[in-house]
């Protein structure tokens, strides 16, 4: 009979694509030069699980999970999306909500429950950045959890243990990674805050 080999034939063509869909982890949105696996990426390409992400200079790339979470990667970045879980490699993420965490070197984050959790996280050669954008965030690092309230940042040298909290406010450089963000519409409910944790900025949109 015709009808078992067709039968087979259909199976060999479908299966790599219903495994594709498995392992899909969100869309991307993108401004500027965005790659994928090496590969030029397009506005409103799906990433699957495990894929590489990479911007160009003044580039953004944000990927809007299936959990309904926001990933932004900055400018000059490597990112690697696992499920629930961005490894940043190089350069700058900013995650929101509840369900996605952050590993970068030892150091992992968590957001708790709260859905509108707004994590920055910043790694270059010299040291690993932390920050509590909007709730707090939960810093696990060597098995040990430290819970970094909202507006303060985490600094961690490369070269040691030496480990500091200051204002996010304080940080130019941070802060310029999510106005930058937020002016080209990839971010939107950005909050700032001062020394005496009171907001300077709004924020909701």
């Amino acid at each position: 009979m015709i009808v078992r080999p067709l039968f087979c034939i259909f199976l060999l063509l479908t299966t790599p694509l219903l495994q594709l869909h498995a392992e899909v982890g969100g869309v991307l949105h993108l401004k500027g030069s965005v790659w994928t696996n090496g590969t030029p990426a397009r506005d409103g390409s799906v990433i699957a699980l495990g894929d590489k992400i990479q911007t160009g200079h003044d580039s953004f790339a944000n990927l809007s999970t299936r959990a309904g979470d926001s990933i932004v990667v900055a400018g000059d970045s490597t990112a690697f999306y696992e499920k629930n879980i961005v490894r940043l490699e190089s350069g700058a993420v900013v995650l929101t909500g509840r369900h996605v965490k952050a590993e970068v070197g030892d150091i992992t984050t968590s957001s708790g429950n709260y859905a509108n959790t707004q994590i920055l996280v910043h790694s270059d050669s010299d040291k690993i950045e932390i920050a509590a954008v909007r709730g707090s965030v939960t810093v696990r690092d060597g098995g040990k959890d430290t819970v970094l309230p909202e507006g303060k940042v985490l600094t961690k040298s490369r070269g040691g243990p030496t480990v500091a909290v200051s204002n996010f406010s304080s940080s130019t450089a941070l802060v310029a990674i999510l106005t930058t963000a937020a002016a080209a519409g990839i971010i939107t409910g950005v909050a700032l805050y001062n020394e005496n944790n009171q907001t300077v900025s709004p924020s909701t949109p």
